[in-house]
């Protein structure tokens, strides 16, 4: 389960500290405060998560976090840096925390050891000018492979 993340140069937010996610948890705050910011922020992950192939709007593109697709239109890199300054670096970090159940089964039971699991992940993206093309069978997903 995610239980905290934190932002850096995405759209409003320059830098956006830790924050703490709990079983419910309440964005609240002015107009134009990054209330919808931080939750694209989350949708943007999840969206670069899964097979992309099903969310880019050009099947054969892989990108490796798809900025436009099924759950959230972003527009390009331009449109998420913070200030619109390209040559920043867009950061995003997550605290993940959680039981891994482990299954060991013999012929006669299956036995199940829970073990606690915590993850801190921490992802820079910067962009580039330099064109690539991608077949869809070097398609490779890069948030996908952090989890």
């Amino acid at each position: 389960m995610l239980t905290q993340f934190a932002l850096s140069n995405f759209k409003g937010f320059k830098q956006l500290d830790a924050i703490e996610l709990k079983p419910l948890t309440v964005l609240c705050g002015i107009n134009s405060s990054g209330k919808s910011s931080i939750i694209q922020s989350l949708l943007l992950m999840k969206q670069s998560n899964v097979d992309s192939s099903k969310l880019s709007i050009d099947s054969y593109i892989q990108e490796p976090v798809v900025f436009n697709g099924l759950y959230v239109r972003l527009g390009d890199w331009a449109d998420v840096i913070n200030n619109h300054a390209a040559d920043k670096e867009i950061g995003f970090s997550w605290k993940l925390a959680g039981d891994f159940e482990q299954r060991d089964t013999t012929r006669f039971w299956v036995a199940r050891e829970s073990l606690p699991i915590d993850v801190e992940l921490e992802v820079k993206l910067s962009y580039s000018e330099h064109e690539t093309s991608t077949t869809p069978e070097t398609k490779n997903n890069f948030i996908g492979k952090l989890f």
